[in-house]
């Protein structure tokens, strides 16, 4: 039998998708800006530009669309209520609460 591969213990998956590009999400739909996004997430703009591209391969939607020098939600991402932030109590909740009303889109 073959070996199990090894598991991330604070990796969140769901139907195929990593969660934690959803923290990402939402720190683009606060910030509405990638560079300063992934500044805020200790990340480059490259490997924040490459969660995004991600995000929007999985739900087949551009998600956020530059307008100027900033990012604006498509019509669809502005159709999901967005919960408050996650804490560390409830981030699970809140990040599972932005992928229900995602899916439910898809």
């Amino acid at each position: 039998m073959p070996a199990s591969p090894p598991r991330n213990e604070h990796a969140m998956h769901f139907n195929r998708l990593d969660l934690n590009p959803l923290v990402a999400l939402n720190v683009l739909l606060e910030e509405k800006n990638v560079t300063r996004a992934g500044e805020r997430l200790h990340l480059s703009q490259s490997a924040m530009s490459s969660t995004l591209a991600r995000l929007r391969e999985y739900f087949q939607d551009n998600l956020l669309v530059p307008v100027g020098r900033r990012m604006a939600p498509t019509p669809r991402l502005r159709t999901i209520p967005r919960p408050p932030p996650p804490t560390t109590a409830d981030g699970r909740r809140c990040l599972l609460a932005i992928f229900s009303g995602l899916t439910s889109l898809k």
